[in-house]
């Protein structure tokens, strides 16, 4: 982890120099052109020289990057999730609707991109995620030491600052048919993420006697400390279909548990492949001064497999999947409708990483659902 922190350290040292005119004019020119080839970040666009295909490739990556980023989504209030498992604490009837836990939930995830323009082949996404839940005031007092009132509380958000190196790998384009194009497109992703909950007190719901949680609950999910960070690479690849279609396929590999809470590291998954595949429908827009087009809905799969270590294999623990769909709200570029099905084998809200269970969201998401195309033939 030092080296890793050394070498970006390193790295933006080396273009804080360049950019302030430090190296010599000379070796800057060699120092661009040999930065562009193993990075793909042309940080002197003046030196690269690129033919006006390539610019609109460029471009057309960039847009994809953002277009398959995750959504921001916001649940409906009061009906937007629920989770098919036995929360005692929170509420002990056996009606279908206490699995409505939940008075609100959110994933906002702002995201900034460097290194952007059409003389880069790649770029860096900077994320600021926030995963919240709020719980009904149905919920029972979890600590004795503290006069207890019901109150919808958010207890131990998710913070998951993260950065991301993109790179575009190949480019394909044909004719499906006199009128038709079709492209491919593929890039690479590398993240690093820390995931933590901003808690200090104990881990283990063992470690703090004034809990009032049941002993079958391990963790101090009150206000217990949470800690991890994880590396995920991604292989994109992205057909386009000419004011019709855009396929997204993702597999990947995550390593997670890296610098973890010494308590949860038994328990997380360290080790995750999965798989993504996105169908997004889209329809052109008339009367605009350029060819627009905007998203109509969106399918989304997806499927993942996680175990601590290689000696611990199984199902319910283990496997991961979702379906979503979206629906463009009709007056709006950048919003919509959604709903969500799937079975979390380890839920990802931090300290409650030993749930398993099967939900259902509904909710509006946002994203970056608009795309400018220009000179695609």
């Amino acid at each position: 982890m030092k080296k890793l922190y050394l070498t970006i350290v390193l790295s933006s040292l080396s273009l804080l120099l360049i950019s302030q005119g430090y190296i010599p004019p000379q070796f800057k020119t060699k120092t661009s052109k040999c930065w562009y080839k193993w990075t793909g970040f042309g940080f002197n666009p003046k030196k690269i020289t690129l033919h006006k295909e390539d610019i609109r490739i460029n471009e057309f990556y960039h847009e994809a990057v953002k277009y398959n980023s995750p959504n921001s989504t916001i649940g409906i209030p009061f009906v937007g999730e629920y989770h098919f498992r036995n929360y005692s604490f929170a509420d002990q009837s056996k009606n279908l609707l206490k699995y409505n836990y939940f008075l609100f939930n959110a994933d906002i995830r702002p995201s900034f991109y460097l290194f952007n323009t059409s003389k880069d082949r790649a770029n860096l996404r900077l994320e600021a995620t926030v995963q919240l839940r709020m719980w009904n005031n149905g919920r029972a007092p979890l600590r004795s030491t503290f006069d207890w009132e019901p109150s919808a509380a958010i207890k131990t958000p998710s913070y998951k600052p993260s950065i991301t190196y993109s790179r575009r790998l190949h480019h394909n384009k044909y004719m499906i048919n006199d009128t038709t194009v079709c492209e491919k497109y593929k890039y690479i992703e590398l993240g690093f993420t820390h995931h933590s909950n901003g808690q200090d007190a104990p881990t283990l719901n063992s470690q703090d006697p004034t809990l009032l949680l049941d002993p079958s609950i391990k963790y101090n999910i009150n206000d217990g400390d949470f800690s991890t960070n994880f590396i995920i690479l991604k292989y994109n690849a992205l057909k386009y279909v000419d004011n019709k279609s855009y396929i997204f396929s993702c597999p990947y590999i995550k390593w997670d548990g890296i610098n973890a809470n010494d308590f949860v590291k038994g328990d997380i998954n360290k080790y995750t492949i999965g798989y993504n595949l996105r169908i997004i429908r889209i329809e052109k827009q008339l009367g605009a001064k350029r060819d627009n087009t905007l998203e109509r809905d969106r399918f989304d799969f997806q499927l993942s497999y996680g175990i601590p270590s290689f000696s611990e294999f199984g199902i319910k623990r283990n496997l991961s999947c979702s379906f979503e769909y979206n629906v463009r709200f009709p007056n709006s570029p950048n919003v919509s409708l959604f709903a969500r099905v799937g079975y979390l084998g380890q839920d990802d809200y931090n300290i409650f990483l030993e749930n398993s269970f099967f939900y259902l969201r509904f909710g509006i998401s946002a994203a970056y659902l608009k795309f400018v195309l220009k000179n695609r033939k």
